[in-house]
């Protein structure tokens, strides 16, 4: 399958197409991106997706929706150099899951009878990707033991603090780039209006970024790179298989102690602690990061339709 191809291109805009194997639920997709996306960096409404964006040549903003009825995504992106749209489109294509094989993840979990039905339930489900790794990993930080609508509203103070301000080609609205590693590693950490310990975390993972300490490649030997985030304190088991989960794209990533994970083991297992999480997953593997999707998608619809307090 082709990775992309351009379909249509104008002096405002190129327009891309993103072929995926179907099925693909996008709802789910947008949902969970819409919950976590960061203040005035990111936004999803009528089944689009927006994002600021800066690479060699592009700095704007890209749009990504499904096309309905096609087995493909449309990214729209800003006029620039060839290599940078291609950039783009591979970055979204991982963002996005559109190398996923959805017929031979559903048949492995499947094997499973708890999440056979979920998976017959909703089929196509992806993982969300990230567009870029320190991004997700500020995020992920700033979402330790809170939850995701406290982490949303922090993650956009800080884009609107030490972030960078520009217009819209598309529509002409101001937009934020997320703060690069050097502009938070040279801010005071008691500025980010957190506790001090994950302020401090923070503080931690911008420095060892911009001294090149910590390198985000998509395609580095997840545990090579899962033992450099562990050495950054502040950052534990949970922040590095998210982070191996959404960014690095290891399907088999499984942050076991996620609270939302065990609500949503619970409804189809009874009673899970984290440990009998991660003992029962190994069934699950090399597909554990599709399983944790299917787990949250289950909690949070239960939460949606009343059949769940929260907490």
């Amino acid at each position: 399958m082709a990775p992309c191809w351009v379909y249509k291109m104008t002096t405002s805009l190129t327009v891309l197409k993103l072929p995926f194997i179907p099925p693909y639920d996008w709802g789910a997709l947008c949902e969970f991106l819409a919950a976590r996306a960061i203040p005035g960096v990111e936004s999803v409404s009528g089944g689009v997706y927006r994002r600021t964006v800066r690479l060699n040549t592009m700095q704007g903003v890209i749009e990504v929706r499904l096309v309905p009825h096609q087995d493909h995504l449309e990214l729209r992106v800003p006029p620039s150099d060839p290599e940078d749209i291609v950039e783009a489109a591979m970055r979204v294509r991982r963002m996005f899951d559109c190398d996923a094989k959805p017929q031979i993840i559903a048949r492995h979990l499947s094997r499973d009878p708890s999440l056979k039905l979920l998976v017959k339930r909703y089929p196509g489900l992806r993982v969300p990707g990230a567009w870029d790794g320190f991004e997700l990993t500020v995020r992920a930080i700033i979402g330790q033991q809170i939850s995701v609508k406290s982490a949303t509203a922090i993650s956009g103070r800080i884009a609107g603090d030490f972030g960078v301000r520009l217009r819209s080609s598309v529509n002409e609205d101001t937009y934020l780039l997320f703060p690069s590693p050097e502009a938070i590693s040279v801010e005071d950490p008691s500025q980010f209006g957190m506790p001090k310990a994950r302020c401090q975390a923070l503080h931690n993972l911008a420095n060892a970024v911009a001294s090149g300490g910590v390198i985000f490649d998509p395609f580095a030997n997840t545990g090579q790179f899962k033992k450099q985030l562990l050495c950054l304190v502040g950052v534990g088991e949970w922040t590095a298989e998210y982070v191996l989960m959404r960014f690095n794209k290891d399907p088999d990533a499984f942050p076991h102690s996620d609270l939302g994970l065990l609500r949503g083991a619970g409804i189809s297992y009874q009673s899970v602690d984290a440990k009998m999480l991660y003992s029962l997953a190994e069934n699950w593997r090399p597909w554990r990061a599709y399983a944790a999707m299917y787990l949250w998608k289950s909690y949070a619809n239960n939460l949606a339709n009343g059949a769940l307090r929260a907490p």
